[in-house]
């Protein structure tokens, strides 16, 4: 067992014995408190040294005499080499927006339009910003300095740090228990670090918890602190302080179960089911109204700054997007919002299966499950673009990653600890679950026929428990469809002993 796991367990259960009081509950807090506090200040050094260090690298470029002549030619051979001791992405960036990378020279697209840009250019350093990488499409944190020559900025040389090569040092490093929570948030709640990759960059306010949303938003009200909440029926009391080198908030804790969330029924499950099913459906048809009236705006103004701003406009009204963009009728992406997406504008999807359906029928689609350009497993809901004369121009496209879009719904419709929930597509595609390996093996082992034909059903299955007990098991399932393509949603539960 590490220290980590040693002394965040006897936190635990001294928080677990403790009297449901208000003393008590308020000593708990306290002792959690002192003992996670240095913890979480490892944590934040092993960050921190990562971030210094590269910061320390992009000034001393900026200092080089390679640097200060303002040439790239000048420069290159320099950056080669620097490149090899970083984890992101070397850059240099001149006044009007061109920029140039260590391993690609030369860029296509500008970054003047990068909310952290003009900062540069008035010659501040920046450090921490979150982006999607241009270059590499990864969530990453911008670590930056102008280049100054005579004190006028002629540029400035940066670092897109990957974010999940953080997290993975972090994890190494620390070697945290498995029911550790851990995350890092930025000044507009977005996550900048988080044990469970697939959660980088989301908005941990916005997963459908109104304790997290209040935990979140007391955390930006003060720099450091103990906040307590409730997450799909756990119970978690994390420690958190705001980093001055980046403005990040640092939280690190536990979870216990909520007592009595378990779903043990077979009619919670049932209620379970209905919940998240009611919800989803709720939210597709929020995403297709949208994208409807951003078609509608299109179809009017043509693709233009009037486009741009319809879809822009899209996906404020939707975080759950990646990104949402207006494609043409020959299948090129003309417009990508938010702006870190842009540099996907010009670039064919015309052989997606999606966007070929869709230009066909001149109808809706909601694609499967596919590998996008933007580089993630996503899901891509388009609506065409007919103009006031009936003629197809294109489509309105919102592309997002599912397991965001149903962490959020299944969130926010259950709260429970143990529920195993699951979304798949016919073809058993998982587009989320809560368990893999054995457990996804057995329920599809024995039921996955049965899922893929029949819209709702129920059936019972067997698997091993940890201690090597044989687990009676039953799964109850519905499905949402939109446009051809339907999704199965299962919730599974443990049966009792004589259950019939």
């Amino acid at each position: 067992m590490s220290i980590a796991t040693a002394v965040l367990a006897g936190l635990l259960a001294a928080g677990a014995q403790a009297q449901e009081t208000p003393a008590a509950a308020a000593q708990s807090t306290m002792s959690f408190r002192i003992g996670a506090e240095p913890l979480l200040s490892a944590i934040m050094t092993i960050a921190e040294e990562r971030i210094r260090g590269t910061y320390g690298t992009v000034r001393l470029l900026a200092a080089t005499d390679e640097v200060l002549s303002g040439k790239w030619d000048n420069m290159r051979e320099l950056f080669q080499t620097a490149a090899g001791t970083l984890n992101g992405v070397l850059w240099y960036v001149r006044p009007d927006g061109v920029y140039f990378t260590a391993d690609k020279g030369l860029m296509a697209r500008k970054v003047n339009d990068r909310f952290y840009f003009p900062r540069l250019m008035e010659g501040e350093p920046v450090v921490g910003e979150l982006v999607i990488s241009r270059t590499t499409s990864r969530p990453a944190a911008v670590v930056a300095v102008p280049v100054k020559k005579n004190k006028k900025v002629i540029g400035a040389v940066g670092v897109s740090l990957f974010l999940d090569e953080i997290a993975r040092l972090v994890d190494e490093k620390t070697d945290l228990p498995r029911d550790a929570v851990f995350y890092a948030v930025d000044s507009k709640g977005r996550s900048a670090l988080h044990r469970d990759r697939r959660f980088m960059f989301g908005f941990p306010a916005m997963e459908g918890s109104p304790s997290l949303a209040a935990a979140i938003a007391e955390m930006f009200s003060r720099k450091a602190g103990t906040v307590r909440y409730d997450f799909k029926g756990q119970s978690k009391t994390v420690v958190f302080k705001e980093s001055r080198m980046t403005g990040w908030c640092f939280a690190l804790g536990q979870q216990v179960p909520i007592p009595g969330a378990a779903i043990r029924t077979r009619e919670q499950a049932q209620g379970a089911l209905d919940s998240i099913r009611k919800a989803l459906d709720a939210l597709l048809a929020r995403m297709d109204a949208g994208l409807q009236s951003a078609a509608e705006e299109v179809a009017k103004s043509g693709i233009g700054p009037a486009a741009r701003e319809a879809v822009r406009r899209l996906c404020r009204e939707h975080p759950e997007a990646t990104d949402c963009a207006v494609v043409d009728d020959k299948g090129t992406m003309q417009v990508v919002e938010p702006s870190d997406y842009s540099i996907f504008e010009g670039v064919f999807i015309g052989q997606q299966e999606q966007v070929l359906r869709l230009q066909n029928t001149k109808q809706p689609v909601l694609s499967r499950v596919f590998r996008s350009v933007e580089g993630t497993d996503a899901v891509d809901f388009e609506r065409p673009v007919l103009t006031p004369e009936g003629k197809f121009a294109g489509s309105v496209s919102i592309l997002f990653r599912p397991e965001f879009l149903l962490l959020t719904t299944i969130a926010g419709a259950v709260e429970t600890s143990d529920a195993e929930v699951w979304a798949v597509q016919k073809d058993g595609t998982a587009l989320y679950d809560t368990e893999k390996g054995a457990a996804r093996k057995a329920i599809f082992d024995a039921l996955g026929p049965r899922i893929a034909e029949e819209e709702t059903g129920s059936g019972t299955y067997f698997i091993l428990s940890k201690d090597g007990r044989a687990l009676r098991k039953e799964a109850l399932w519905t499905s949402v469809s939109r446009y051809g393509t339907a999704w199965r949603l299962l919730v599974t539960r443990t049966m009792e002993a004589g259950e019939k």
